[in-house]
């Protein structure tokens, strides 16, 4: 039998833990003030040990095979503090269970064929994702939508290596049929066509769950480190009349609605020859191209440098804030997209506003349908590569070898879905989910 806290360690109003295994309900029951005989309903019971009674909780029971992981098992809905679930655990250890290891229920869940191996691995995508898109993206691949397209393309595989096979065993009897020739080429084609639909339509997991960016960046006294304030809501960054006071840069995560992002505060742009301020310059003008998202913020007595930032910005998206317009200067300029005053709060919440509105749309391919990881894409490229390759012996009528191209084609897809997976690759694709999962 295994536990785990499903929940983040540290102080809250509830925790969630996770047991799971053969006897766990009758285990379990002996700790209660009254047994539950009721699967899949909320009860709400103390839970004790030799000592007294640890905690009253809230605990749900799932007979086998109707729960996450399949298994029977037991979720314990706890309050969160830190002494309570301390109690809890040590309570399940002393009962005979261990600690899960991580990803060991999802793990469990592909072995008891309750999801496919890859829609348990984005479920640790889903878990990672920060906003509503890359929600959508994950919740496809974990519903079943993912695997119900390598899977179609799996059975037309089937389909066409019948076809060859047949032609292997009569062929030497009664020649070759070039209208079977031609149908299995368009069949083989229709294959290759539906595993490049479901690549380009498929986005790779590398930048989900990573913040985004934003990097404020102009000349001395512009007012960046003010607006920066302005925007956190709270002080951050030293501001001074002094030019160069900002030598490094500062970060600072911000969230706004859905969208979550790091604002980074940074050295005033200009020529100088104090050695650490210019280092700190160099800086904010290499991570500049980095960046999600770059706000330029120039004031009247500078706005020359609007040109400027755009020549060396170029192609990185970047907007330019006019800042300081509480000294009556409100008027529009070309080129300028915000007019704010960091020091009264005019204009600022609707800059923040159309920050995360541009966060939120850069780099956001909204065509996607569907999560992949590394792993799943190689897989993908070399079932269509092998596809090629089954064309071509096809027009030559090898159809041995287009059968033996197509067998490794099917078997890249067998991996993708995991239904013929090594133990060494799902301790690798497992080892990196959170312990409770």
């Amino acid at each position: 039998m295994i536990f785990a806290l499903a929940t983040p360690v540290g102080k809250s109003a509830i925790a969630v833990i996770r047991v799971a295994g053969e006897g766990c309900h009758k285990k379990i029951n002996s700790s209660l003030d009254k047994p539950i005989n009721t699967f899949g309903q909320i009860f709400l019971r103390d839970l004790r040990s030799q000592e007294g009674v640890l905690d009253s909780c809230m605990l749900v029971f799932y007979k086998s095979p109707k729960s996450y992981c399949g298994e029977d098992m037991v979720e314990i809905f706890s309050h969160g503090g830190l002494g309570v679930v301390k109690g809890i655990v040590g309570f399940l250890e002393q009962l005979g269970m261990r600690e899960a290891e991580p990803g060991e229920f999802t793990r469990l869940s592909v072995a008891n064929n309750k999801m496919s191996l890859n829609e348990a691995e984005m479920v640790s995508t889903l878990i990672d994702s920060i906003d509503e898109h890359e929600v959508m993206l994950s919740v496809a691949a974990i519903s079943g939508a993912l695997s119900e397209r390598v899977v179609r393309v799996g059975d037309l595989i089937d389909l066409l290596r019948v076809e060859l096979e047949s032609q292997i065993d009569f062929s030497d009897e009664d020649g070759v049929n070039e209208e079977n020739i031609d149908r299995m080429g368009v069949m083989c084609n229709d294959i290759i066509k539906q595993l490049g639909d479901l690549r380009n339509n498929s986005r790779l997991v590398d930048d989900v769950g990573e913040k985004k960016s934003v990097l404020l960046v102009g000349p001395p006294n512009s007012g960046k480190s003010s607006l920066f304030n302005s925007m956190l809501g709270r002080t951050r960054s030293i501001t001074s009349d002094i030019a160069g006071t900002t030598r490094d840069m500062i970060e600072s995560e911000m969230v706004f609605n859905s969208n979550k992002f790091s604002l980074f505060d940074s050295a005033g742009i200009r020529d100088t020859n104090d050695e650490i301020e210019s280092s700190g310059i160099s800086l904010v003008l290499q991570e500049a191209k980095n960046q999600s998202l770059v706000l330029v913020v120039v004031d009247s007595t500078c706005l020359d440098f609007i040109a400027v930032s755009k020549k060396i910005l170029k192609d990185v998206p970047h907007i330019i804030i006019l800042n300081k317009s509480d000294l009556g200067d409100c008027d529009s300029h070309p080129g300028v997209d915000f007019t704010v005053s960091a020091k009264t709060g005019f204009g600022v919440s609707g800059l923040v506003k159309g920050v995360a509105e541009l966060i939120s749309s850069v780099n956001q391919d909204k065509e996607r349908l569907f999560l992949i990881n590394n792993r799943q894409a190689k897989l993908i490229d070399g079932a269509t590569v092998c596809c090629v390759n089954c064309l071509e012996k096809i027009s030559i009528e090898d159809f041995e070898l287009a059968a033996e191209e197509l067998k490794q084609s099917r078997a890249r897809l067998d991996d993708f879905i995991g239904s013929k997976s090594s133990d060494d690759l799902l301790g690798d694709i497992f080892a990196n989910f959170c312990i409770g999962k």
